[in-house]
């Protein structure tokens, strides 16, 4: 299957690929991707959650100029360089009133900035 096909069935399931805007204040370095998470009988969950936490976001929507997120999810890398995968449902009402939502992303350590859906 080629790339976009891929990425149609992947949008089709309910995923929606979502671009990081890195402003000054946020390093690609934060999305990059780690080595597949392998668990062995001697990982803690926690363990685990602490070696995936770099590649998660929050990603939270906003009416218009608030600063109170009218809703939120997660969405996680999916590539180094800013692109994340989240669900059609963290984003929808973005996608259905695109003029009246904004979205942003929240990274593990505090940093902030504006989303972008690509697809």
């Amino acid at each position: 299957m080629s790339r976009l096909g891929r990425l149609a069935a992947m949008v089709l399931a309910g995923w929606v690929l979502l671009a990081v805007f890195w402003g000054t204040t946020v390093s690609p370095a934060t999305a990059q991707t780690r080595a597949p998470i392998a668990s062995s009988g001697t990982d803690s969950a926690r363990s685990i959650l602490e070696r995936a936490r770099a590649s998660v976001i929050q990603v939270n929507g906003f009416v218009s100029t608030n600063s109170a997120p009218t809703f939120h999810g997660t969405g996680f890398a999916a590539s180094p360089g800013g692109y994340f995968v989240t669900n059609y449902h963290v984003v929808a009402e973005h996608v259905l009133e695109p003029s009246k939502y904004r979205l942003e992303y929240k990274t593990p350590d505090g940093k902030t900035g504006a989303l972008k859906i690509l697809a």
